[in-house]
């Protein structure tokens, strides 16, 4: 591909993105799957971007990934207000549902495609959540109440780290033979304590050096923010925590510190305008860097080798998470309110499915640790990304018609 080529592709790339956005409303399709069906047609598919194995696509994986989850998962920790998020009821949904789907998607693989039980188990718990950058770019651009748009992106974020420490116990287990329950037990503390200590501490350092010299990084707000941010997510990944979780509790405090009470509001009222510029730019920031993250997925999606057995699984792995999930809804019942198929606020929680990331570099570990898994492990991951996301495509039709047509009976009433 030549220079003037690349440069019209990337263009070309952010006005579709921005023309979807825009169009959500009418077409009722978030750009999610758009996006990535144009990578996997660049990619795998028309070949127009190489992306074999050893190709630069695959090698600046883990560069571009953390980079762009750290723009993104920052993003959706400022725009959570920690009053609207009813921590026991999310946490309890969260775990409960994970921890099932884990189980029951990998009893379901080991069934159907004849893996090894590390492996089938490996790729169910690859599944277990949804995405931590897909879901909360749908939901952004829907209108719900505040308390199940704060609950779906705290289920996102956290099962996203769920659906990676797991995978990767288990592979350390095949391949050393030598994981311990106090391992793992480290490794979970690691993940989730250590990244809340981390974020905290970074966002009320941030707040201090802001107010410190608020003379002179005014202008520069955001810029320096965002440098902060990605030194968090760098710090945290070294010290053996999560980079992607300390990035979003850190995005978290530092839109909440005010809130905390009286003394933290005054504190800060000094800065109170650099946390609006920072959010402002942030969020245009974020849209650029997630409509090239979603087309980067599709390009690392694989379907040439696949079979039909293996595609026939991944939709009724797909299917599977859609039941599961509408079977533990009613642990919501406190946040959605009347449980009825035509509630749009429930049409939103239960076709939140859409995987992303995660299940993709699962699915790369193996090589990783040096281990054999045929080609049906990784096809299962791919394409039931790209069916749960069909899925969240439907309900966002779903919803946006249970919504027109919510108005209308409100506007017949009062007529």
């Amino acid at each position: 591909m030549n220079v003037n080529l690349f440069f019209l592709l990337i263009a070309g790339i952010a006005f579709l993105g921005y023309v979807l956005m825009s169009l959500f409303y009418r077409i009722k399709i978030a750009n999610v799957l758009p996006l990535m069906l144009i990578g996997l047609l660049l990619g795998p598919i028309l070949k127009v971007v190489n992306t074999s194995q050893g190709s630069m696509i695959q090698t600046l994986v883990p560069y571009i990934t953390a980079l762009a989850i750290a723009f993104i998962l920052f993003d959706v920790g400022m725009n959570i207000n920690v009053r609207d998020l009813s921590l026991v009821y999310a946490s309890r949904f969260t775990f409960a549902l994970s921890l099932a789907t884990g189980l029951v998607l990998g009893v379901a693989i080991f069934l159907a495609l004849h893996l090894s039980i590390p492996l089938s188990f490996a790729a169910g718990f690859g599944l277990a959540g949804p995405s931590a950058v897909v879901i909360p770019s749908i939901i952004r651009s829907t209108k719900i109440n505040p308390k199940l748009k704060a609950t779906l992106n705290f289920e996102s974020v956290v099962v996203d780290s769920v659906t990676m420490i797991i995978p990767i116990a288990i592979f350390e287990f095949i391949a050393l033979k030598n994981l311990s329950l106090g391992s793992v037990a480290s490794m979970l503390f690691g993940f989730f304590i250590g990244s809340f200590i981390i974020g905290s501490i970074s966002a009320f350092f941030w707040v201090f050096v802001l107010k410190t010299f608020k003379r002179y990084s005014r202008q520069y707000s955001w810029m320096l923010t965002i440098s902060m941010v990605i030194a968090t997510y760098g710090i945290a990944q070294e010290l053996g925590a999560n980079g992607a979780m300390a990035v979003f509790i850190f995005g978290i405090f530092l839109a909440n510190i005010p809130k905390i009470n009286k003394w933290f509001n005054n504190y800060t009222k000094g800065i109170h305008n650099m946390f609006g510029h920072v959010s402002q730019y942030q969020r245009e920031v974020t849209f650029f860097v997630s409509t090239f993250f979603f087309v980067y997925i599709g390009l690392l999606l694989q379907i040439s080798t696949s079979d039909y057995v293996t595609l026939a699984a991944s939709i009724g792995i797909s299917i599977i998470i859609f039941y599961l999930r509408k079977i533990f809804l009613p642990l919501l019942k406190p946040i959605l309110g009347n449980l009825e198929n035509a509630n749009p606020e429930q049409i939103i929680a239960q076709f939140s499915v859409a995987r992303g990331l995660s299940p993709v570099v699962v699915a790369t570990l193996p090589f990783l640790f040096g281990i054999y898994a045929p080609q049906s492990f990784i096809s299962v991951l791919f394409f039931s990304v790209l069916f749960t996301n069909v899925i969240t495509t439907l309900g966002m039709y779903k919803f946006a018609y249970a919504v027109a047509n919510k108005q209308n009976k409100t506007t017949t009433q009062m007529h």
